[in-house]
């Protein structure tokens, strides 16, 4: 009886659990008179590898493009009757919401509404925050042991807490040695690409490569309810992914 149970036991599923790592572009389209635009088709091509995610506005002028992997996107809109939209260089970070709103101006769809402003885009669909530690600062910021989870110390309500000399790939304790948000140490959710990233006991598990690595988002306000499974903040390292033109890097340490 007691083996019945235990082979029961292991035919039960197991649950893996992950926090969603991706973007999400959302807003409403209208004309210039401020009036709904419904069957829009958004398209969002992310610049590397120009992969394309689409939608349509709904009714309502509401469109959503979810699931998109961190990068840099250009942002297009088209509606019969109005101006192709055109937005460059939108920069979709780990886990940001991003609401930008399309106003189009009637014209033959042959012609075209460039957007080029670098200007930052304020995160309005969600009260999380944060701050990104970005590929160009990984890339070039000097780092004492060459490990990514060491930059979450230069966001914003993260205070460091370890000796500085041990935050080496093998280190477990010195790299997640820190508070965010004036919680103890090591009580923050850990993760890579969205999975957990964390020991039993809170520590950082596994410490990838600086150059396998393309942003560093360090939250200390998490108000997803797919996060919380700590009592500080949100470390999530994202890697990086392929592109359409060979590259690679070379260091010496």
């Amino acid at each position: 009886m007691v083996q019945k149970k235990l082979f029961l036991v292991l035919l039960l599923p197991t649950v893996l659990s992950a926090q969603e790592f991706r973007a999400t572009i959302s807003g409403r389209v209208s004309d210039s008179q401020n009036a709904i635009i419904s069957g829009a088709k958004i398209t969002a091509t992310q610049i590397d590898t120009a992969a394309k995610f689409e939608a349509a506005s709904d009714a309502d002028g509401i469109y959503t493009i979810p699931f998109l992997p961190p990068a840099t996107y250009r942002l297009t809109a088209e509606s019969a009757g109005f101006k192709r939209y055109v937005r460059e260089k939108v920069a979709a970070n780990s886990n940001e919401r991003l609401g930008i709103d399309i106003q189009l101006e009637v014209g033959e769809i042959t012609e075209t509404i460039d957007i080029s402003s670098d200007s930052p885009i304020l995160e309005t669909a969600s009260a999380s925050t944060g701050q990104v530690i970005s590929s160009a600062q990984i890339e070039n910021m000097p780092v004492s042991g060459r490990t990514p989870l060491a930059l979450a110390q230069l966001a914003f309500g993260v205070v460091p807490n370890t000796d500085p000399r041990f935050t080496r790939p093998f280190d477990n304790a010195g790299p997640s040695g820190f508070s965010m948000g004036g919680a103890p140490a090591q009580v923050n959710e850990l993760l890579i690409d969205g999975a957990a990233d964390n020991t039993g006991n809170l520590r950082v598990a596994y410490n990838p490569p600086m150059d396998a690595v393309t942003e560093v988002k360090a939250e200390s306000f998490q108000a997803d309810a797919a996060y919380g499974h700590s009592g500080g903040g949100t470390v999530n390292i994202v890697t990086r992914s392929g592109a359409n033109q060979f590259h690679g890097t070379l260091y010496e340490f």
